[in-house]
């Protein structure tokens, strides 16, 4: 892969999410999930939902390459895909901050599926996120990981 290849994928998925879609909003429990995400990275992860804007973090630990501390934080768009029975996604654009020897900033591209239970207010959910490292270099990485989280009853509920 040529270093114009990332940049190329990180302009056409950009270029993706500015276009105007029709997506059908899911039904969440409640506005703000915490839970744990497991793979690359592991350790925390929440989710705050207000209509089609979401945003979620992730607090955890890297194994790949230098283990280190990574913080990630992204913009979703939630939808489902009309089958039999629906697949519920997400996509989305956000950064990620990974400290190590050799600390990295690059932009996230999160794609994933997720669950939410029908009786309780639990998320399962899996994703893959390519990442395009801005800082100290350009670097092209990618991230997957699967968790679940419990959504809180907040004070509008």
């Amino acid at each position: 892969m040529t270093a114009k290849a990332p940049l190329l994928l990180l302009f056409l998925l950009s270029s993706a999410l500015l276009q105007p879609m029709r997506i059908e909003a899911q039904d969440p429990p409640s506005a703000f999930g915490l839970g744990i995400v497991v793979g690359e990275p592991t350790g925390l992860t929440a989710r705050f939902m207000k209509g089609e804007n979401n945003f979620q973090i992730h607090a955890a630990w890297s194994f790949a390459g230098d283990a280190a501390l990574q913080l990630n934080g992204d913009y979703l768009r939630s939808g489902n895909v009309n089958t039999e029975p629906m697949i519920p996604f997400y996509f989305g654009l956000g950064v990620r901050a990974k400290f190590a020897d050799k600390s990295q900033i690059g932009i996230r591209i999160p794609l994933g599926v997720n669950y939410f239970l029908k009786e309780n207010p639990i998320e399962f959910f899996g994703e893959i996120v390519p990442i395009l490292d801005v800082i100290p270099s350009t670097e092209f990485d990618l991230n997957g990981a699967v968790g679940v989280r419990l959504y809180l009853k907040t004070a509008r509920d």
